[in-house]
């Protein structure tokens, strides 16, 4: 990962924090959404440009907030790792972000305990989740599932992944967001729960 300074956290140093933010709240004018739980929110850049209407929490088990000024104004941040344990305590919010986090669990832990915990973070969503897909196979430690850096490619693999988890919920691909120099684009979904 590039750090501009070791005195400020990765996210303080990224500009794609409020393209993300704009992108979703347009998806939530009509959902009538009032809380938001950001699971891996980091320093919660994203969280904080949607809490002015919004209550929001963002947990995160590496919190680092260095170079943000009043790191918690507007938004609840805490370093809580999200687990299967403690999904099972969160209550439920209106929205839940996955924002470049599911592909870390793939990367990590076994595929049915990243999928476990990506249905945990569905079940607390009592409207709406919103998950971005890494464009890297490597950033899942796949070799080969989708052509790196290929929206059609990348996102064929995300709607599958998303309809063998979540086959009762609308999903909607939302459009790119910036990521890096060499992964350009990421992949933001919509899963809309059915009342």
């Amino acid at each position: 990962m590039f750090y501009k300074s070791k005195s400020v956290s990765w996210q303080a140093n990224r500009n794609n924090s409020l393209f993300k933010a704009e992108l979703i709240q347009r998806e939530l004018q009509h959902l009538s959404v009032k809380s938001i739980l950001d699971i891996g929110s980091n320093a919660g850049a994203v969280a904080r440009h949607m809490s002015e209407n919004n209550f929001v929490v963002g947990i995160d088990k590496n919190l680092d907030t260095r170079g943000f000024e009043k790191p918690f104004k507007n938004v609840a941040l805490g370093e809580i790792p999200f687990n299967l344990e403690n999904a099972a305590k969160i209550p439920d919010f209106d929205a839940v972000l996955l924002l470049s986090v599911h592909h870390q669990w793939l990367a990590e832990l076994l595929e049915e305990e990243a999928d476990a915990l990506v249905k945990a973070a569905i079940s607390i969503a009592k409207k709406v989740v919103f998950i971005e897909f890494a464009a890297l196979n490597a950033k899942y430690s796949f070799s080969n599932k989708f052509k790196d850096n290929d929206e059609n490619s990348v996102t064929n693999y995300a709607y599958n992944y998303l309809n063998r988890l979540e086959s009762q919920s609308q999903i909607t691909y939302i459009g790119k967001c910036p990521e890096s120099r060499r992964e350009p684009f990421r992949f933001l979904f919509k899963i809309e729960k059915f009342k």
